[in-house]
């Protein structure tokens, strides 16, 4: 006989203990995970601030070299500015040897502006020392060739001449330093006027006061007779030309117009006074 307490099994209660009914159902397809993008992979993580990259010094990469200013020099200094260090002979005779053949060297070594305070044995008054002891022995040479040739005159009985010529001599190398500063003053005034004209000044007077200084070297060849004069002329012409183009920052072309401008107007004066001077002469004969 039949148990009356048993009931009729349903398919709920076949299924496994623990799932739901519709676990004999048919289930929708699971979708497939999106995969992400992985990152961009670096081999050489970048280095901490100040930490040294590959290849490169310890310490990181060095550093980007400071463009020189106006006020600083483009090399190492002047030699006779050197003097306590390496003799005064010595720094004398380096200084007019780099003027003389390596001029753009040289003045690339002279800074356009003095230091604050100024260097004991640099600035205007070492500058000016220099031309003086390069000037006052070629203005003595100077005299001594005049003095040979006004002995030439009294040879030939031109007492007065040689008398006045020897007296003048005398007096200008009595005062040869003062007519040697009175000189620079004025030459660097109006070259520094016609260079300001020609818009190549960019420092100060006091730059073109020392370039005209240390530009006399020149001046030696007047130890030679005759040729050696002309020869300081022109080279100290060119110095000037370089000098100023160097310190200054300017071009080479406004340079040379104002060395040459008042140049050729000076000599163009002295060659007016003398042909006025001779034609008075004349006139005085003829009367």
């Amino acid at each position: 006989m039949d148990d009356p307490n048993d009931s009729p099994r349903t398919p709920s209660d076949e299924s496994t203990p623990g799932q739901s009914g519709f676990e004999g159902l048919p289930q929708p397809p699971t979708p497939a995970p999106e995969h992400e993008t992985p990152p961009a992979w670096d081999p050489v993580p970048p280095p901490p601030p100040g930490a040294s990259g590959p290849g490169e010094p310890p310490g990181g990469p060095p550093a980007m070299p400071v463009a020189i200013t106006g006020a600083e020099p483009l090399a190492a200094g002047i030699p006779w500015e050197q003097r306590d260090r390496i003799g005064t002979l010595n720094a004398l005779f380096q200084t007019i040897k780099l003027s003389l053949f390596s001029p753009t060297e040289f003045f690339g070594r002279l800074p356009p502006l003095e230091p604050t305070p100024p260097p004991p044995l640099g600035g205007l008054g070492s500058a000016l020392l220099y031309a003086i002891l390069v000037g006052v022995p070629s203005l003595v040479f100077g005299i001594f060739w005049q003095l040979m040739a006004s002995s030439m005159g009294v040879m030939f009985g031109e007492t007065r001449e040689a008398v006045l010529s020897l007296g003048t001599s005398l007096v200008a190398a009595a005062f040869s330093p003062l007519m040697i500063l009175i000189t620079l003053l004025v030459t660097s005034l109006i070259f520094h006027l016609f260079l300001t004209l020609f818009g190549g000044a960019r420092y100060s007077l006091m730059a073109t006061f020392r370039v005209l200084c240390y530009a006399s070297a020149p001046e030696i060849l007047q130890i030679v007779p005759l040729c050696g004069g002309i020869a300081s002329g022109i080279w100290c012409f060119v110095l000037c030309v370089i000098g100023l183009a160097t310190v200054h920052r300017t071009s080479m072309s406004r340079s040379f117009a104002a060395v040459a401008v008042p140049a050729v107007a000076c000599c163009g004066f002295v060659t007016l006074v003398a042909l006025m001077a001779g034609v008075a002469s004349l006139i005085g004969q003829w009367h």
